[in-house]
């Protein structure tokens, strides 16, 4: 898979998981269980997406 092929299926995800949370906003949190696999989701398209974009700075 190319490099922008991931970052927009990145991206999809990000709006996907970013609709998700705007639902919890609307109609209350959920528990903090589903909270900490949420932030668990993001960091981790924070981290592909900052070796894609920005190799050197990338996490190791």
């Amino acid at each position: 898979m190319t490099d922008s092929a991931r970052i927009e299926l990145l991206k999809s995800r990000l709006r996907r998981y970013l609709d998700e949370i705007h639902r919890w906003e609307e109609f209350g949190f959920p528990d903090s269980d589903t909270v900490f696999r949420m932030q668990s989701k993001l960091t981790l398209i924070r981290e592909e997406l900052a070796e894609l974009t920005h190799p050197q700075l990338a996490l190791t």
